[in-house]
């Protein structure tokens, strides 16, 4: 065999080894089972999260710029009410639950948010958890619990929608009891 036939037929070859990885490729994958459930970062189910993680919702809602806190178990979220501690939030909108979700998390974050709010706000502001769900306000002035989040950037947006979007700059949520009278007292947790 000369040099020349034997690059020719080397050069054939080619082809056909390619396709043969590409088959047995995607024979792997089909029958290697389903998918693992995988964080929006990569790093597994168990390990460490950076800024943000992926969950499942519990149910379907239809806005954006929510707060979330932990749903049914550690892998789904729900949105955030008034006293429970948020787990983040997320700029999605699940169509369905069971939708896969990105949630970043308010300690985590870089830079500023946007968030849904209840009604206008200052600049400057402290935000906080309240009664409509995955929402945020100013210091409410009726007793409870309640958690600080962040703080306005700038003033709040009415959107086509009705809706109020602040920019945010987000912390880690701290405890917050307001006794009614005007009063809060700040718990770090």
């Amino acid at each position: 065999m000369t040099f020349k036939n034997f690059a020719k037929e080397k050069i054939q070859m080619k082809p056909i080894k390619t396709l043969s990885l590409i088959v047995l490729s995607f024979l792997a994958q089909l029958f290697s089972g389903p998918p693992a459930f995988r964080t929006a970062n990569n790093e597994g189910v168990a390990g460490t999260h950076k800024q943000a993680t992926t969950k499942l919702p519990d149910a379907a809602w239809n806005s954006r710029h929510l707060l979330v806190q932990i749903g049914s178990d550690s892998n789904h979220v729900n949105l955030c009410n008034q006293a429970s501690r948020p787990y983040g939030f997320t700029q999605d909108a699940p169509a369905s639950a069971g939708d896969p979700i990105q949630v970043e998390f308010l300690s985590g974050h870089i830079g500023t948010c946007l968030m849904n709010a209840t009604g206008p706000l200052a600049q400057d502001v402290g935000v906080f958890t309240c009664a409509t769900p995955g929402y945020v306000s100013g210091l409410p002035n009726a007793a409870g619990t309640y958690w600080l989040v962040g703080h306005t950037k700038e003033a709040t947006q009415e959107t086509q929608d009705a809706e109020y979007l602040v920019e945010v700059e987000p912390n880690r949520p701290m405890k917050v009891v307001v006794d009614g009278n005007g009063n809060a007292s700040c718990i770090v947790i």
